[in-house]
């Protein structure tokens, strides 16, 4: 219901257009600063978030959410299962005679073998957050690219082709969803995620017609990228022009094959499942060297260690695979907006260039009929020369010295 109502509402912004000869394709949005919608700026930080993100409070501001956690949620369960077991070694050493009791591990194997499960935490976490990085920086090179393609449309093609450049702009700003839902799910895709990409299409402003050709695509973002270079190849642009064109094109291609490899091919299996078994017999071990000797204070010791260690580790398979973390679909919304508002930019510029060409020529005019009066009125009298400029007087003062005198014939 929600979709049919978007695109009920996008359909009611193209009538709005067509009946008040606004550019078509253009968000009803757009047009409106009062009701122009705003960025969502919650994925990204600006300077109050990184006030709070830094707070002196914000460890007491954290604690308070720490239940809610995805994180602690996640890691929960096995940290139980272990503080569980230490809490039998415990009663069990309680009901049986001291003589059966459990005497634990000693401690000093655990020490020697703490710097071998830290490197092994480092170097997963450190590549982890390497695969991130890399993937953050290849979607955002996305979406740099494809403003940078909307850019040079909006200044290179001519008026004329204004439909040409309303489906450039529509299938650009479908760029953006196209890849998220390649990268997140299935080519085939459910019909619930289909949709999903329907309603994201529909609330920036994409036509249906637009939107069932996208969705019924195999490759979806390959679709978008063959449709822009046949409206590129179909354009009045010079060759030179074409040839930049497409090479913006070509590395939105490649940034998608930098973000294909990373969704595709993690680190490791062996090195993944390496680091898990490690953390998990090391945690067993630990229960049975801790808790003998600290008795009913080691339970809460081993579930807080557990925590702690399968938190990092949790963290590193978390971040592995960054465009599930991410929030695409509001950074390709945010982008799309920018996309509309980039075209109405383009609109006033134009406007504003049209103006300053007739002030311009306004201008040329006058100055044209001030100088053929000026040339009539010097031809038809005998004027006194005018008096040198006043660069050219100190220069003259310069180098022959002052000319002021007592005599006008000197002066």
């Amino acid at each position: 219901a929600q979709g049919k109502q978007q695109q009920q509402q996008a359909q009611g912004h193209g009538q709005h257009h067509n009946s008040t000869n606004d550019e078509p394709g253009l968000p009803q949005a757009d047009h409106d600063d009062s009701s122009r919608p705003r960025y969502n700026t919650g994925f990204r930080f600006d300077r109050e978030k990184w006030d709070e993100h830094r707070a002196e409070g914000r460890y007491w501001q954290w604690a308070s959410t720490l239940l809610g956690s995805r994180l602690i949620r996640r890691t929960l369960p096995p940290a139980i299962f272990l503080a569980a077991l230490a809490l039998g070694i415990q009663l069990f050493n309680v009901v049986v005679p001291e003589a059966y009791a459990i005497k634990g591990l000693p401690l000093r194997s655990f020490a020697l073998s703490t710097t071998f499960v830290g490197l092994l935490l480092v170097f997963r976490t450190n590549g982890s957050y390497q695969r991130f990085q890399n993937g953050l920086n290849s979607f955002i090179e996305c979406l740099y690219a494809n403003r940078n393609l909307v850019r040079q449309a909006l200044s290179w093609l001519t008026p004329e082709e204004a439909l040409l450049r309303d489906r450039f702009l529509e299938y650009s700003a479908a760029w953006g969803f196209c890849l998220t839902y390649h990268l997140l799910y299935d080519k085939e895709g459910d019909p619930a995620e289909v949709q999903k990409l329907r309603n994201a299409l529909a609330s920036v402003g994409v036509r249906p017609i637009t939107i069932d050709r996208i969705a019924t695509a195999h490759n979806r973002p390959t679709y978008v990228a063959q449709t822009l270079s046949l409206l590129v190849s179909r354009s009045s642009l010079s060759e030179q022009k074409k040839t930049e064109m497409d090479r913006v094109i070509t590395q939105l291609m490649s940034t998608m094959g930098q973000c294909e490899r990373l969704r595709q091919h993690p680190i490791p299996v062996s090195y993944t499942r390496l680091t898990s078994y490690t953390l998990l017999f090391w945690s067993l071990g630990l229960a049975f060297a801790i808790t003998p000797p600290l008795g009913w204070a080691g339970v809460p010791l081993i579930l807080f260690l557990s925590l702690a260690l399968l938190g990092i580790e949790d963290v590193g398979v978390q971040i592995e695979e960054p465009f599930s973390y991410l929030p695409l679909w509001q950074m390709c919304r945010a982008n799309s907006l920018e996309l509309w508002e980039m075209k109405r930019q383009a609109l006033d510029i134009a406007r504003s260039q049209a103006a300053w060409d007739s002030e311009l020529a306004d201008s040329m005019t006058l100055w044209q009929t001030t100088q053929q009066g000026f040339d009539s009125s010097v031809a038809a009298e005998d004027v006194m020369p005018r008096a040198p400029p006043l660069y050219l007087a100190d220069a003259m003062r310069r180098d022959y010295g002052d000319t002021t005198s007592s005599s006008e014939d000197d002066r």
